[in-house]
């Protein structure tokens, strides 16, 4: 489509069906639509809104798609009446990436003022949370990190005065900080699930604590519930000088960028009609997952537009708000009356379909992927017991040769996961390695849209040659060499010269004062390209990653890497099993006695959200005295959701879970409390 094919960008005309069908070449083009999909009626109406309207998907519905098409085409119209611009706020970059990559030239102004796309927390510490501490501080913030901020107020806490320590001699200051001290150990002495030593336990609360926007109390930093604790008591003033020395030396966790953003709008009100004044049109994808303090600050920011006539639009799927919302609370975002729904999914079939929407809550029944139906059943629950548990992920290698799942375009980039809620839990439990057995080495940390320890340095080697070629990116692979380099500095207590963790920013200012950024540079392109030519050379290509961060780096001996390390640099302990399969960390290698081997990973529900899967195995996990699925048993059979929080909780987690497949699905249930075999049969499932 030419340029002058679009309406006249002063004038927000309706986008058309010839816009549609021209941003929909354009995606096939490049990849980022499949050449056999087209946007049906429902999803044009989506692209076509333009009004204040949310818009609810079901999994694998392809709305960031359609998010992505309405975005190429409005990026034509630019710039809107008035010099006013888009806003595109999720929680990764990932969809931004794609379109910058393969779409940049029709989509390069979205990239320029006075539009801003990129994550909530981007947008809001570079225009809120940064403004705000240097008109109240007058610094600029250095880091927003969870970790850096935990460890800077457990530092802090731990200057507090001890009551036994304090006389007649002491300042005012250790008085308070005693007082403080004692309140602290009295909140968190029932906080059992924080650590078993009770200092300890202290230290953990307090990195729960912030200020209420208004700075009169305090409150829990995740969800922003009131802690009995007021600023002016000595324990408010205690924690509020320790807070703010951090502030002055700009570090902030997440979620204070976001209250002392808060606290800077109540102060300059009128920044809001700033922000409004500046976009036409605010998106916000994943809706689900903002938490209390996000959602708050854009509610704030643009939940009352009727002045400005800023369209807002929130997109995502209340029912799998598995980050945002807590034990038995609905998802936080709630859609606004009149929205609008694709309630059909591109991912799976009609039988994966229809056992995936017994999961939820209250928006009706998904519809599947006709494309993809097959005769051959497609659902089954793999009974086991006590004895037997261990042999789920062979069954379950065994169904995806039976359905040859694993050769040609059924396996093309689509892996086979087996997924389920908690990753270790106390003897007598059943968690996901109680599945995977011995050799099991999950990581720590989830999926979440911010900063997290990566995996080892094999294990992220070997995620990149997964991707498809064409996210094999220069750029990909230098991100993944400097998060390497960043943990390789944190393990071995490698601190900037302030003494501080190295941000990616900081680092590259580092490598290049030490005159280390250009021959890495180089290496990264030989390394790159080596791995481009053939994925066979990544031995050798791991072990020159190694040498270079340890001798030239940390400037220590290669030949004997150094023990904080080992983490990053493990190999993963590797042990045969039974069936002739391989086991390494939380990859499990099913062989069937032929040439078929396959590769099966472990991980949990937050680990795979937003992931399509060849084939999924949902392992039922236990938690608080009972397993996810003996409190959903009857849900597999067709009945209802039992109104009860931790029912639903674990129904959010089965729905997130179920949907992943795009071929085959399978649960994992204990045959102790299990529904009969007929009844299960009768509900679509196929019993083994």
């Amino acid at each position: 489509m030419q340029q002058n094919q679009f309406p006249d960008p002063m004038q927000l005309a309706p986008i058309t069906d010839l816009e549609i069908d021209w941003a929909e070449s354009r995606m096939k083009a490049v990849g980022l639509l499949p050449q056999n999909e087209s946007f049906d009626t429902g999803r044009r109406e989506v692209i076509k809104c333009l009004e204040s309207k949310d818009v609810v998907a079901c999994p694998g519905s392809g709305k960031t798609t359609s998010l992505v098409a309405k975005l190429l085409i409005l990026a034509q119209r630019l710039p809107f009446a008035g010099n006013r611009g888009v806003c595109v706020l999720s929680h990764t970059n990932v969809a931004v990436d794609e379109i910058k990559e393969r779409l940049f030239d029709e989509t390069s102004a979205l990239f320029r003022y006075p539009n801003f796309v990129g994550t909530v927390q981007n947008f809001v510490d570079a225009f809120l949370a940064a403004p705000a501490l240097s008109a109240k501080l007058g610094v600029r913030p250095k880091y927003f990190d969870d970790d850096l901020a935990s460890e800077r107020i457990k530092k802090e806490f731990r200057k507090w005065a001890w009551s036994g320590n304090v006389n007649a001699n002491s300042t005012e200051e250790q008085v308070e900080s005693s007082k403080a001290r004692g309140k602290i150990w009295q909140l968190a002495k029932d906080r059992e699930d924080l650590h078993s030593d009770q200092n300890k336990r202290s230290e953990i609360y307090i990195t729960e604590l912030t200020f209420s926007p208004d700075l009169v109390q305090l409150v829990n930093t995740k969800t922003g519930a009131p802690i009995k604790v007021n600023a002016g008591t000595a324990t408010g003033r205690t924690f509020k000088r320790s807070k703010g020395s951090a502030y002055t030396d700009g570090i902030l966790s997440y979620n204070d960028a976001y209250i002392i953003a808060l606290s800077h709008l109540k102060r300059f009100p009128e920044i809001k009609q700033a922000f409004q004044a500046r976009f036409k049109f605010v998106f916000i994808d994943e809706a689900q997952d903002l938490d209390p303090w996000q959602l708050k600050l854009l509610n704030e920011l643009f939940e009352d537009t009727t002045c400005s006539g800023t369209i807002t639009q929130f997109i995502g799927d209340p029912d799998q708000a598995i980050f945002s919302s807590y034990e038995g609370e609905n998802c936080l975002w709630q859609p606004r009356p009149g929205y609008l729904s694709i309630d059909d999914s591109k991912r799976f079939c009609n039988a994966i379909a229809a056992q995936v929407s017994k999961f939820r809550l209250d928006r009706g029944a998904v519809v599947g992927n006709s494309d993809l139906n097959r005769e051959e059943p497609k659902t089954y629950v793999l009974l086991y017991t006590d004895e037997t548990i261990e042999r789920v992920k062979d069954k379950f290698g065994e169904l995806i040769v039976q359905h040859g799942l694993h050769v040609g375009n059924e396996a093309a980039g689509k892996p086979f996961k087996a997924v389920g809620w908690i990753k270790r839990s106390k003897a007598g439990n059943i968690s996901i390695g109680s599945y995977f057995g011995a050799g099991y080495s999950p990581e720590t940390s989830v999926k979440r849209p911010r900063f997290e320890r990566p995996k080892n340095l094999q294990a992220q080697l070997t995620d990149y040659l997964a991707l498809p070629p064409e996210k094999q990116t220069s750029g990909a692979w230098w991100k993944l060499l400097l998060g390497v380099i960043r943990e390789a500095f944190y393990l071995s207590a490698k601190w900037t010269a302030e003494g501080k963790y190295f941000s990616q920013p900081s680092l590259l200012s580092w490598l290049k004062e030490e005159q280390h950024l250009e021959p890495l540079r180089l290496k990264a392109i030989t390394w790159h390209g080596q791995l481009a030519a053939s994925p066979d050379v990544l031995d050798s290509v791991l072990e020159e990653v190694k040498a270079f961060i340890v001798k030239e780096l940390l400037q220590k001996d290669a030949s004997q890497p150094p023990p904080e390390l080992s983490s990053l640099f493990a190999a993963g302990s590797v042990q045969t099993t039974t069936s002739g399969a391989v086991s390494a960390g939380s990859m499990y290698l099913y062989s069937d006695g032929s040439n078929n081997q396959i590769a099966i990973e472990f991980d949990s529900v937050h680990g795979v959200k937003g992931e399509t899967h060849s084939a999924t195995c949902y392992l039922e996990t236990t938690h608080r005295g009972g397993s996810d699925f003996k409190r959903l048993k009857s849900v597999l059979t067709g009945k209802a959701i039992k109104q009860k929080p931790l029912c639903l909780q674990n129904a959010k987690l089965a729905y997130v879970g179920i949907s992943r497949p795009k071929h085959l699905l399978c649960v994992a249930l204990h045959a102790g409390h299990a529904p009969t075999r007929e009844e299960l049969e009768l509900a679509g499932w196929v019993v083994v």
